[in-house]
């Protein structure tokens, strides 16, 4: 399978299909941006751009509803972030879970063969009577059985009359005294 897009709720599908499973199936996630797990929902750098689920409730695991609880309590060890399960955090933090749930499944190396990430961009895709061949811009060619699109909202397509809700207010290219 390979799947063209690596935000977050993409990347959730290799890392439940990869743990404690014994499985034959082989993931390639293809993403243009060096952040994977991130998209646009949780690659914001502004702290105040906060979850708007409780971290009780972000698992990316079904299996253990607390482990984005649990992770955070690790990470935070003892700092004021998030005192309890009931806290948002910041979003930015929702994407470093994420990408910190794909780096350990690449480090294991019995996902070594299952789980595979490329930074690129797809160019062209053909479908064949038996398999599915993805072109990277770089030159590069694959071939599944499956190809899933996950390509999210393009931020290149916001206009210039519009300011970017994820883009620090300090470079928002609005009129402080414009109607809003």
């Amino acid at each position: 399978m390979i799947i063209i897009g690596g935000g977050a709720s993409v990347s959730c599908s290799p890392i439940n299909c990869c743990i404690g499973r014994a499985s034959d199936l082989r993931v390639t996630l293809i993403e243009q941006l060096p952040d994977i797990g991130r998209g646009i929902a949780y690659h914001t750098g502004n702290p105040d751009h906060l979850l708007n689920v409780r971290a009780s409730s972000m698992s990316a695991l079904p299996d253990q509803p607390d482990h984005f609880w649990r992770w955070l309590s690790w990470r935070d060890a003892g700092a004021s972030l998030c005192l309890d399960p009931y806290c948002c955090v910041p979003r930015r933090m929702y994407g470093d879970y994420i990408a910190s749930l794909l780096e350990q499944q690449i480090a294991d190396p019995t996902n070594a063969r299952r789980l595979s990430i490329l930074q690129g961009t797809c160019v062209d895709i053909n479908e064949g009577p038996a398999c599915v061949s993805v072109k990277l811009d770089d030159g590069r060619s694959l071939v599944a059985d499956t190809v899933v699109l996950a390509t999210g909202h393009d931020t290149r397509a916001n206009r210039p009359a519009h300011a970017n809700p994820w883009a620090p207010p300090s470079s928002a290219p609005i009129d402080t005294d414009a109607t809003v």
